[in-house]
């Protein structure tokens, strides 16, 4: 029994006319005949009744494609599945900053929905986890010839901000040893205090 057959019977069973069943299926009249003639031999039941032009399932025909229906039905949803599987992948990211990137895995994920994002954050190298897909941070540290970087946006520049009454304020530039003993306040998505020490 071929899956080809299968598919001609179905046909054949919803449509109930041999000619029109055939130009559908874009075959012969006499193939489809043939072909159903062949599987009711394999099963050894009568799956039609014919009377001259006439064509109609038989009691057997019905409950064969009662179920034969269902199955082809399983076996579809099996292919798309598979198919589906196949196209939906999982990218392993690490990130040094993930407030940095989290606009743009947004975008991303919203862009394409079959692409599972495994995101990371990453404080060091010694960290990295073969297999990974990318590494999104600074590359200071990176003397290993097996990774190709390339550089997304110009580095950023650092600013330290104060009241214009503040002791540093009149100089020219600062250095973070003259910080050393500051309170500073990061601000990130909630402020956040920080001690520096050097």
């Amino acid at each position: 029994m071929e899956l080809l057959q299968l598919r001609y019977f179905i046909k054949l069973a919803q449509r109930q006319h041999l000619t029109q069943t055939a130009e559908e299926l874009m075959i012969s009249a006499s193939s489809l005949s043939a072909t159903i003639r062949k599987l009711e031999k394999e099963l050894n039941v009568e799956l039609f009744e014919r009377k001259g032009r006439n064509i109609r399932l038989s009691a057997s025909g019905k409950i064969f494609y009662k179920y034969i229906s269902q199955a082809q039905a399983l076996f579809d949803t099996a292919v798309t599945e598979a198919q589906r599987s196949r196209q939906s992948q999982t990218l392993l990211i690490f990130v040094e900053n993930t407030h940095i990137w989290a606009g743009a895995f947004l975008d991303f994920k919203n862009k394409f929905t079959n692409i599972q994002l495994n995101i990371t954050p990453l404080v060091d190298f010694g960290q990295l986890i073969e297999p990974f897909d990318f590494y999104l941070g600074n590359v200071y540290n990176v003397t290993d010839n097996k990774f190709k970087y390339h550089i997304l946006f110009k580095p950023e520049k650092y600013y330290v901000l104060m009241s214009s009454g503040h002791r540093l304020a009149k100089r020219e530039s600062v250095s973070l040893n003259d910080l050393k003993d500051e309170t500073f306040f990061s601000i990130t998505r909630r402020l956040t205090h920080v001690n520096i020490s050097i």
